[in-house]
């Protein structure tokens, strides 16, 4: 439902952006690489008494995502605007979480509302400072049996804020912005991959933790608004 209603959102402002004057609205598109900042650390979650795991909390891309973008703004008078926007993700070579020498390409789509409040300070060259949240939609699944995925990830929040310069280069504007984000995911482990060599243990697949945790990226991207 969750992403019915972004995607939703998204459609929704675009129909009502375009109804609008052709002069209020800007399309921009972009790359961007986001280099992970910060350590890996690790949260203990038990489970039942004797039965516990110890799970990702804060994590480290193993490659920095590169990133294409799509984003609608519509302007509210001459410093400020409001958008909703996109992006493709793709991190390659993502260590396969359940097999260590194995990997894979991770893809995501982060969807999100954002704000914009722009000012020349320096003629020729405004200044922007961004402020954006949303959603992430990612599935990756590992480790099948015949009861399902061992191990499943999905994609929850993120947020993020940048500052940029824009400089006008006819007939477009060239954007340039750096900043901040935290991407969340959540995951699910089954502890039915546990051997129970004493029969203590009594784990089925159906025994699951859940969990989130997080990634602090720098974004670095660079843009065309037409």
């Amino acid at each position: 439902m969750r992403y019915f209603f972004l995607v939703g959102l998204l459609i929704g402002f675009i129909n009502v952006s375009f109804a609008q004057a052709d002069k209020k609205i800007e399309l921009e598109f972009g790359v961007s690489l986001k280099p992970g900042i910060g350590q890996v650390t690790f949260q203990n979650i038990r489970y039942r008494p004797g039965v516990g795991a110890t799970v990702l909390k804060q994590a480290v891309f193993d490659n920095p995502p590169i990133a294409a973008s799509f984003a609608i703004y519509h302007k509210l008078g001459s410093n400020f605007a409001v958008g909703a926007g996109g992006e493709v993700n793709v991190v390659k070579y993502q260590r396969n979480p359940v097999i260590g020498d194995e990997y894979y390409d991770k893809v995501f789509f982060p969807v999100s509302i954002r704000g914009q409040y722009r000012r020349e300070f320096i003629d020729g060259l405004p200044f922007l400072a961004e402020v954006r949240g949303g959603y992430i939609i990612a599935n990756d699944n590992f480790a099948n049996s015949p009861d399902g995925f061992f191990f499943i990830e999905r994609g929850r929040l993120m947020g993020g804020a940048s500052l940029g310069v824009t400089k006008r280069v006819a007939p477009y504007t060239l954007v340039v912005k750096a900043g901040y984000e935290i991407l969340q995911f959540s995951r699910e482990d089954s502890f039915g991959w546990i051997p129970d060599r004493d029969g203590t243990l009594n784990l089925t697949y159906d025994d699951k933790v859940f969990y989130n945790y997080h990634y602090h990226v720098l974004n670095i991207s660079v843009g065309i608004v037409m």
